[in-house]
């Protein structure tokens, strides 16, 4: 079948904070064994996933804090990090503003 299902998850399959419901898991363990693709993408970092999906689901690759890190084959697969010379102009131009 080779689709691809991209869920995010507070708000959509999390509700409360709370962990994910059973049958949602099953569901989505389901869709992987036909062979479907399933995707988190989240604003929660991994250790906040960590708190609401159980271990088989963290095996599916997962996009974390809005699209700043990817996760595939429970590997870092991507990092958006700030340059080092705009990091600085930032805090300088936010102090600036602040004081």
């Amino acid at each position: 079948m080779d689709n691809l299902f991209v869920f995010d998850l507070d708000g959509t399959i999390i509700m409360n904070n709370e962990k994910i419901n059973p049958l949602i898991c099953q569901a989505l363990r389901e869709l992987h064994k036909n062979g479907e693709k399933v995707v988190f993408a989240t604003s929660r970092s991994l250790r906040g996933v960590k708190e609401v999906l159980p271990v088989q689901l963290l095996k599916f690759p997962l996009i974390l804090c809005n699209g700043a890190f990817a996760v595939v084959n429970s590997k870092l697969f991507s990092a958006g990090v700030i340059p080092k010379g705009e990091y600085e102009r930032i805090v300088y131009f936010l102090n600036k503003k602040i004081a």
